[in-house]
């Protein structure tokens, strides 16, 4: 019988939503201190900051990755 553990995680803490890990670099590099004349223009700088965070190798899973959510499992053999 395998025997999981389940950590309850504070509600609403940004440092545990990996969505949250990603959108504060691109707020902070991409999107800060700007004004935009319209929606578009902010959709297209939403969209061209996205694409140069994509293209930097293992920029997300560096972000979205923490040691406390790997699942490992424990087989016992007897």
């Amino acid at each position: 019988m395998q025997k999981y553990n389940v950590d309850l995680l504070p509600i609403g803490s940004p440092v545990l939503n990996p969505a949250q890990q990603v959108w504060q670099p691109l707020r902070d590099r991409r999107l800060a201190n700007r004004c935009y004349d319209s929606y578009a223009q902010i959709v297209d700088a939403c969209c061209r900051g996205w694409n140069q965070f994509t293209h930097i190798p293992g920029a997300i899973r560096s972000l979205c990755t923490r040691r406390w959510t790997s699942l490992t499992s424990e087989f016992k053999t007897g």
